[in-house]
């Protein structure tokens, strides 16, 4: 059954030693610049299933409809994915056929357009059109792609699906085409600002070789490129793990921190993992809806959230121990899923007042 705790208007301090309290009844929430968000959230845990339950990616429709998929164990079975009904959290099973035999693989990642139109990936596509679900086997259509990291797109004509060996796979509504990295680099993540902006990030853990690529619509080109791991370096360097696009500005989480670039003009800067919550952080991703709005998460527990001006650390504000994979955030909205040291599935939703 899922198991739920509440810490009603939590504020956390940076120090040497994260402290936190319970704000009063009625907070006073101080004034703050137009251009920054507030950092003040009311947060709730959720577990699901039993020992070997994960969840791996997230998205919030509303308030009241949020979509989680993964693999959780239950007594009364397994399922792949969890949806939130704006009371408790409702387990459910996406099949789909292949070969005359229906199949319920774990699911890796999930983009939502409309109920009638949502994508995740078992590291082959599936589609939901409001009837059934769809997958689509890539390798039978002869591409030699396994897409189970991330998706990103603008609608269902226009999508990209990213993974392992430089899998970057994309559809047009009508056809799927592989996009040639000419590496074996897992693609980790994708964001894109527009159908001619595209960004993705490789990583590979026996090599230690990291790149960012970018892609116009026709030519995928070499942004960065980088042979070590490099956990001090004020640049771009080292592992890169996610990537995150708005407007003119590039994130991405990388061994030392996160860098933020001006697309514009190429000057970046790196905010270390220590100025953001104290500690190293090997983040799985980043996530935002504006450059004064945004979340990184990653293991350890690790949380936090950039309103603009400054980071504010949630990190291990719950006493559990665990890892996030994924982060998701819509309007005062946040949310956050993983896999906590008991081997639960772990969601961590924040409302902001």
């Amino acid at each position: 059954m899922p198991s739920r705790i509440k810490i009603t208007c939590l504020t956390v301090v940076s120090s040497a030693l994260l402290i936190f309290w319970q704000c009063p009844d009625n907070p006073v929430i101080p004034n703050t610049p137009i251009d920054t968000t507030s950092h003040y959230f009311v947060w709730e845990i959720d577990t699901l299933g039993q020992y070997g339950s994960v969840l791996l990616d997230v998205a919030i429709i509303d308030e009241n409809t949020i979509l989680a998929v993964g693999d959780i164990n239950t007594d009364s079975g397994r399922f792949n994915a969890a949806k939130w009904n704006g009371d408790t959290w409702i387990l459910f099973d996406v099949e789909t056929e292949y070969m005359g035999s229906m199949t319920d693989p774990r699911l890796n990642s999930i983009w939502y357009f409309s109920e009638n139109d949502i994508w995740t990936s078992t590291g082959l596509p599936q589609h939901w059109d409001g009837d059934q679900w769809t997958l689509y086997h890539i390798q039978d259509m002869g591409l030699d792609a396994c897409v189970e990291q991330s998706i990103w797109g603008i609608s269902s004509s226009d999508i990209y699906f990213v993974g392992i060996s430089g899998s970057i796979v994309h559809y047009d509504g009508q056809d799927f085409t592989k996009i040639e990295t000419h590496s074996n680099l897992r693609v980790n993540d994708v964001w894109g600002s527009s159908e001619n902006n595209v960004y993705f990030c490789q990583y590979d853990i026996s090599s230690r070789s990291s790149s960012i690529l970018h892609y116009d619509g026709q030519e995928l080109t070499s942004k960065y490129y980088f042979e070590s791991v490099d956990y001090e370096s004020k640049v771009l360097a080292g592992r890169v793990q996610t990537i995150w696009v708005y407007g003119d500005t590039l994130y991405a989480g990388c061994s030392s921190g996160v860098w933020k670039e001006s697309l514009k003009t190429g000057k970046g800067k790196m905010t270390s993992w220590f100025d953001i919550c104290g500690d190293w952080v090997y983040a799985n991703r980043i996530r935002g809806q504006n450059n004064n709005d945004i979340f990184v998460v990653g293991n350890w527990m690790k949380m936090a959230h950039y309103n603009g001006a400054t980071w504010r650390s949630f990190s291990s504000i719950f006493g559990v121990i665990g890892d996030y994979f994924a982060v998701s955030i819509k309007d005062n909205l946040v949310c956050a899923v993983g896999r906590a040291s008991s081997a639960q599935a772990i969601i961590v939703t924040g409302r902001r007042f």
